[in-house]
C-alpha cells in the first residue's frame, strides 16, 4: 500500500500526461500519468483497449493531492471501482480517510471513516508521526444502499448516534448521544416510517420532548 509523500522527476516523466505502449496477450495496454503544474504526481492508472477499440480502465489507480500526499488508492474493473479503495487526507502526517469496498462501480459493504488529524492538532496541538486516528463512523450498504447498521463516534470514542438500515430506508431504533455521554435522542423506525417517538433529551439528562410511553421497550 502507498501512503508516502510521493514526488518523482527525471526525463521520463517530464511530459504532462506519459503513455507507456506494451504488448499484453494481444491487447494494447497504456500506463498513464498526468502532474501538477510543479511536476508533481497527480494521477496514474492503467488503461487496456477493448476489441471495439475503446480504452476503458483496469487495474491499479493512484491520486495524490497537489501537497503530494497521497489521494487515493485502488483498482478499476472496466471503467468502475472494483476491491478495497482507501482515501487519506491531506495532511502532513499520512492519515486515512475513508476504506471500503466497491463491487461494479458502487459502494458495498462495510464502509470505515476516520476523524481529520487536523481536528485533532486543532484540539490538542499536535499528532502523532504515523499515528491513526480513531474511527468517526462506519456504513454498511449492499450495492451502493444503505443496508445495516451505522454507527458514528466523537473524537473520544463515544458514541454519536446509531441507527439501522434495510434496504435504503431506517429501520429499527435510531438513537444519539451528546458528547458528555447523555442520550439526546431516541426513535423507532420500521419500514422508513417512524413508530415511537422521538424522544429528546438536553446534555443534563432532562426530557424535552416526549414522554417515556412512546419509546419502545
Amino acid at each position: 500500500m502507498l501512503s508516502r509523500r510521493i514526488s518523482w522527476k527525471g526525463p521520463f516523466f517530464a511530459c504532462a500526461a506519459a503513455l507507456l505502449l506494451t504488448a499484453c496477450s494481444g491487447t494494447q495496454t497504456k500506463e498513464r500519468v498526468l502532474y501538477w503544474a510543479d511536476g508533481t504526481l497527480r494521477e496514474q492508472w492503467t488503461e487496456v483497449q477493448w476489441p471495439d477499440g475503446r480504452m476503458h480502465r483496469d487495474g491499479l489507480c493512484w491520486s495524490w493531492y497537489e501537497s503530494g500526499q497521497l489521494r487515493d488508492e485502488g483498482h478499476y474493473a472496466s471503467d468502475r471501482r472494483e476491491g478495497i479503495w482507501t482515501e487519506w487526507y491531506d495532511h502532513p502526517t499520512p492519515a486515512r480517510l475513508r476504506e471500503g469496498g466497491y463491487v461494479n462501480g458502487d459502494r458495498h459493504g462495510r464502509w470505515v471513516y476516520w476523524h481529520n488529524p487536523a481536528h485533532a492538532a486543532a484540539h490538542h496541538g499536535h499528532t502523532g508521526a504515523g499515528q491513526q486516528m480513531a474511527v468517526l463512523k462506519v456504513e454498511e450498504l449492499e450495492h451502493g444502499v444503505p443496508h445495516g447498521v451505522w454507527i458514528s463516534w466523537y473524537p473520544d470514542g463515544r458514541v454519536s448516534d446509531s441507527m439501522g438500515y434495510v434496504n435504503g430506508v431506517l429501520d429499527g431504533r435510531s438513537v444519539s448521544y451528546h458528547p458528555n455521554g447523555r442520550k439526546a435522542s431516541e426513535a423507532e423506525y420500521a419500514g422508513g416510517q417512524r413508530r415511537s417517538g422521538p424522544l429528546v433529551w438536553d446534555s443534563t439528562g432532562v426530557l424535552r420532548i416526549g414522554a417515556p410511553a412512546d419509546a419502545s421497550s
